[in-house]
């Protein structure tokens, strides 16, 4: 669906949906206070001596990206409301009251009803990653490494390379998936607790033809 351009388009919300979507925003402006908000755009599995040897033994090479979190004016249509707002370098993703909607730059747009979306949280680290100045290192391994984690001494660039705690939010959608990844716990947990809400009001919902 091509958004060229569109006239408002007015929401009146109330009662458990109005209750739930202000949590939505007010965990929003917490998780964008707090920062370390993340977007995978691509991801790969790596094994052996690609993974010891100038990646510090992680088992993945991703393409994680700083996202802002916030209600924000939406870029693609007009609405009454400011909408939480996923942004990124390729497009926004729009949280409303009753649906989810990719957007990308190019103005194609993919709307979702919450009953139509899954997904899960995985606690996991990262690294050579911006992260918060409030974030403190949960470990570390060295960029050239020899199989048991010690340094590969033959490196002389060798140096230790700090893990920190991501909390990563996997999307499953009817047309694919979305991956985010947040460094605060508590705001990420009032987030889902929020769309959890909407989710299962999405879900009693029922069309009347």
């Amino acid at each position: 669906w091509l958004m060229v351009d569109t006239g408002p388009v007015f929401y009146q919300v109330t009662g458990e949906t109005e209750t739930a979507y202000r949590k939505l925003i007010s965990a929003s402006q917490q998780l964008e206070k707090r920062g370390g908000c993340y977007i995978d755009h691509a991801e790969r599995s790596i094994y052996g001596v690609e993974s010891y040897k100038g990646n510090a033994g992680v088992s993945k090479l991703m393409d994680r990206k700083m996202m802002s979190v916030e209600p924000k004016y939406s870029a693609h249509f007009h609405l009454n409301f400011l909408p939480v707002t996923f942004s990124f370098s390729t497009g926004s993703i729009y949280f409303l009251p009753d649906e989810m909607v990719i957007a990308e730059n190019s103005g194609s747009c993919t709307f979702v009803p919450y009953s139509e979306i899954s997904y899960n949280v995985t606690a996991t680290t990262h690294l050579n990653v911006p992260v918060p100045n409030w974030c403190t290192p949960v470990g570390y391994s060295w960029l050239y490494m020899n199989k048991d984690g010690g340094p590969d001494r033959r490196y002389n660039n060798n140096v230790q390379i700090p893990h920190y705690k991501v909390w990563e939010l996997d999307f499953s959608l009817p047309s694919g998936r979305i991956d985010a990844a947040f460094a605060d716990e508590k705001a990420l947990d009032q987030f889902t607790d929020a769309l959890d809400q909407l989710v299962a009001l999405s879900s009693k919902r029922k069309v009347v033809a």
